[in-house]
Parts: structure tokens; sequence; C-alpha cells
């Protein structure tokens, strides 16, 4: 049995039919397999639009569905449902590809090149309409030594920086963008690099910048990043939110290979990969992608990538991860280190310094100078733990069957996450 069988039997009907769904390029077996799973009788209307648009892709399912024919098999409410969002974010869309435009011919008079990222540059090319991929904003980069240039250009047009009580040297020094906001419904991050500068990735954004190609975006020329370049940003950019971000990320790796697929050069991929010691989490996504999702991408890659000793535990923990996106659980902040079976006592000591250490009890003083006399506020930093978490703790340390199964898949997660950011080549 393949993987992607063994995945199949374990899915819902709702799953099963969403994974068909999630998709631009469907063929005439995808159909014919979206009609074989609306047969099915037990399917959970609500559950199904409740996790499309929990998981961003709506649109994308709505989509599908008409394409397929098969929409007006659904029931009324389910339809109007993925209709509103499809609906929606073509109208939310229209209006940021209008402010796009508007920002790139300004910048373009000032001679500032910029790199259309993420969203705005997979819904219009990748995915090849505005109304399929949900983008909360504009994301561009830039190059950092002109950083003053675009915000001038972009103050002139009226924006806004927002510092968040941070100076926008600070953010220069420990991050890789700022926000620049003109109203609740329209924001720009203006980056300067893809990554935090403590990310453990080692991306060279000359390279990156001498990579990118043309490209006409809201109707003006820009650049977006080469198709390897931009594969292995989805794939970064996933495990920056360790795949907490459910299956859109995985639309858009999958959905990227499918249209760059003959253009696509997979020695590339294998080297930027290995030289920005990203492996694990490009494995992970492309695996995830294809396996998911039906994604172009050669097997043969895929094994060549697979890190030594693989753990393929990992593959399990990851879709649990992916299909979990937007499901109310427990809160397990330190809670596993404290209370979880295998710890040691040292362990569970230094993360009892830790989350009542002078420092932290101090950030409960209304101003500065109070924070002086940390011990005063011991009382509402141990009132807020017991709040917050109190409930969790009882139920874990009374072997309550649901949180600890809750409990057991965070364990999981957390191994995951140690994994991705581990750098095993």
């Amino acid at each position: 049995m393949s993987n992607t069988e063994a995945l199949q039997m374990n899915l819902s009907p709702e799953w099963k039919l969403l994974l068909a769904c999630a998709r631009t390029n469907m063929l005439g077996e995808d159909f014919q397999r979206v009609r074989d799973e609306l047969v099915d009788t037990d399917l959970d209307w609500g559950h199904f639009t409740k996790i499309s648009c929990a998981h961003g892709i709506a649109p994308l399912i709505y989509h599908s569905l008409r394409r397929s024919g098969a929409i007006s098999l659904l029931p009324p409410a389910a339809a109007e449902t993925l209709r509103s969002s499809y609906y929606g974010n073509a109208a939310r869309n229209s209006l940021l590809y209008d402010e796009l435009r508007r920002v790139l011919k300004a910048l373009r008079e000032e001679n500032l090149e910029v790199i259309v990222l993420k969203g705005a540059a997979l819904a219009e090319i990748v995915y090849g309409q505005w109304a399929l991929r949900p983008m909360s904003d504009i994301d561009l980069l830039v190059r950092k030594e002109k950083l003053a240039e675009v915000e001038a250009k972009l103050v002139h047009m009226g924006y806004m920086l927002e510092e968040h009580g941070k100076t926008k040297e600070y953010y220069q020094e420990h991050h890789y963008h700022v926000v620049f906001a003109k109203s609740v419904a329209t924001a720009i991050e203006v980056h300067w690099h893809i990554q935090r500068p403590i990310a453990p990735f080692r991306i060279d954004i000359d390279d990156l910048w001498k990579r990118a190609q043309p490209a006409a975006l809201a109707g003006v020329e820009a650049l977006v990043l080469s198709p390897e370049d931009l594969l292995l940003h989805l794939c970064q950019h996933a495990w920056k939110h360790n795949l907490s971000g459910g299956i859109r990320p995985l639309c858009d790796i999958a959905e990227t290979t499918n249209y760059y697929r003959k253009r696509i050069d997979w020695k590339k991929v294998a080297t930027l990969s290995s030289d920005w010691q990203m492996n694990p989490c490009l494995y992970l996504g492309l695996w995830l992608a294809r396996e998911m999702l039906g994604a172009r991408i050669p097997q043969s890659f895929i094994k060549r990538l697979r890190p030594a000793g693989f753990n393929t535990e990992l593959l399990d923990w990851a879709r649990q991860r992916l299909l979990a996106h937007g499901e109310n659980s427990p809160v397990f902040p330190d809670l596993l280190q404290l209370f979880w079976k295998g710890r040691r006592l040292k362990e569970r000591w230094a993360i009892l310094q830790r989350i009542l250490s002078r420092k932290t009890v101090a950030g409960y003083a209304a101003d500065t100078s109070a924070s002086k006399k940390a011990y005063l506020y011991y009382p509402l930093r141990v009132k807020h733990l017991l709040t917050r978490y109190g409930p969790t703790a009882y139920a874990l340390l009374t072997g309550d069957q649901k949180t600890r199964a809750a409990a057991g898949r965070e364990e999981d997660q957390r191994r995951l996450s140690e994994w991705l950011s581990s750098g095993h080549q």
C-alpha cells in the first residue's frame, strides 16, 4: 500500500473531499473522485465548510466544485458559505491589487527595485486568478540600503510605519521587515530579507536578487522570485510557522510545482537547499505536498533529498499538525515540561525558575520603576498561571484521557519543531 493510499484510509470523508478539491489543475479522474466523494451520505457539510474556511482555501474549494459541476449537489447552506468566501475574497483582493498597482508605479518612478513576495505573486501568476488565494497584506522585498527611500515614498502616499513600541533601528537589527498601514484593510510588509537574523538558514539575499525574474503584477512590471527560490521560500515560510498554517501553505507549494513544472531546475533546488541548510523543511514540505495534494514533484528527487536516518514518525506528526489547524485544544505552554512523563527534576526546576523569574514577574508592573519591587507582583503572576493553565494542569495530573491525548500530540509537535530547526542534513 502506498503512502497516499494509507493516508486516504485514515481521513474523514470531509477531508478526502477537501484534498480532492484543493487544487487548480483538476483532471478527469479528479472530477470523478470529487463526484465519488459527494455520494458519501455520511459527509458533514457543516464541518466541511468549517475546515475549508479555517484553512484559508474556501475560495479554491468553491472554484473546484464549480468546475467539476458538483457545486449544485451541495446543500444550499454549504454552497452559499463557499460562494460567499470566493466572491468576498475576490472583492478584497481586487482592492489589494489596486493598491499594489499604485505602490509599484510609485516605486518605479523612483527607480526602486521591488520583488513581490508570497500572496500577491502567487494569486496572479501561480493560481492564475486573484480570487483563489486569500492574502491579508502585500509583501514586498526591497534592498536594505533603499529602505529610507521606500519609506519616504510610502509616507508620501499616506502610509504610516507601525512601530509597536520599537524603533526602526531595532527592526533593522533584529527583524527582517516593517509594516506600513494606511487603513485597517491595507497593510504593506516591506522586507529587506526573508528571514530573521537568528533563523538557522543561510540565505544569501544578494544571490536571490540576482536570480529574480521580471513579471507583470497588477499590470505593472516588477520582479518575482525565481521558481527555485520561490519553492524554497514557501517551505521556509511553512517552517517559520511550525506548519501551523494548515493546508494553504501546502497548496502554495503544490500549485508552484505544478505551474513551473517544466521550468524548475531540480538540481538547482537541491544545491540551493544545501547552501541554505534547509534540507529538512524542504523535504517535509515537498513530501507533504506530493502525498496530500498530488503535487508534480519527481519521486526520485524526494528520495534523494530524504535525510539519512530519517524518522518516519515525523511525517505522521506533520500531517496531524496540518489537519488539526483551527481546532480548539488545551493550552500547553510549559505544562508539558513540568508535568509530562520522562522529564528530569532538573528540567522541571529550570522551567519553574523561568516562568517565575524576576524579569517575567516584573512585566506585570504598570511602569518600569515599579519593576524594582517585582516581588509585589508575584501574586498577579501566580493568579494568571492558575487561571489560564490550572484546569489543563489539573486534567494532566488526574489522568484525563482527552487532555493526555492532546498532550501527546503536542509533545509530537515539539519534537517535529525541534527536528525542523535542527539543521540536520
